[in-house]
């Protein structure tokens, strides 16, 4: 099972502060993983980070989306609660659908 969460940030402790929160949404404490990706923008540069948390490669599938969306002071986070069955490579479709949904709908 999926959630994903969106938020506004612009500097690192806001980064912290989201996702200190997100984790701490009813559940989300039990779940077995909070892949995410940002993009701030400040003074005409672009940072970016992203952390699987042991979702193998899964920040990056987030990151890649933001960029496509050329979305800037966003933060995506996909939580995931492991069922019992190995997704596999299905996983990277999965967080990507999760994030496009989120922005789409921002």
């Amino acid at each position: 099972m999926y959630s994903v969460s969106i938020g506004y940030v612009e500097n690192r402790n806001q980064i912290k502060e989201f996702l200190t929160q997100t984790k701490k949404l009813k559940n989300h404490n039990k779940a077995t993983h909070h892949s995410w990706a940002v993009r701030i923008s400040n003074s005409g540069v672009v940072y970016e980070s992203k952390s699987d948390d042991g979702e193998t490669g899964a920040g990056n599938v987030i990151l890649r989306m933001i960029q496509k969306k050329n979305m800037t002071n966003t933060i995506v986070c996909v939580t995931r609660w492991f069922g019992g069955i190995k997704l596999e490579a299905d996983r990277f479709k999965h967080v990507q659908d999760a994030t496009l949904y989120v922005l789409d709908h921002k």
